[in-house]
């Protein structure tokens, strides 16, 4: 997916504050998420959202409507993170649910893709 304002699913960009939109992995960040939500099968929503309402998901704050504001929602809260610090909070957060394996999506930038000290993202 290629960020670009061309993309059906950019529509989430517009919905991030302007701090976030200056940043090229959370503008990636919400596209994917509302991606993602395009994909989810319409009964994993609907359970979901029954579980807000009966209080089950507290920390969402009652929000779960998987569109372009929820993706951007998620997007903000994201933080980029050290190798070793992912880890350690992995290791931390999983291991008392007795997990011992945990699988993840991870985003490499292309060849074309150039960071700065900030982590800040950019395209040639």
């Amino acid at each position: 997916m290629k960020v670009s304002a061309d993309s059906s699913c950019y529509s989430a960009v517009y919905h991030l504050s302007e701090d976030a939109r200056s940043s090229l992995a959370k503008q990636a960040a919400a596209m994917v998420l509302l991606k993602y939500f395009a994909n989810t099968p319409g009964l994993v929503m609907e359970e979901a959202r029954r579980t807000i309402d009966g209080g089950g998901w507290g920390g969402l704050g009652g929000v779960c409507a998987f569109d372009e504001m929820h993706a951007a929602d998620i997007a903000e809260r994201c933080e980029r993170l050290k190798g070793s610090d992912v880890t350690m909070d992995l290791k931390c957060s999983m291991e008392w649910r007795g997990y011992d394996r945990v699988f993840v999506d991870v985003v490499i930038p292309s060849e074309h893709e150039v960071e700065d000290p900030e982590g800040m993202a950019s395209i040639e």
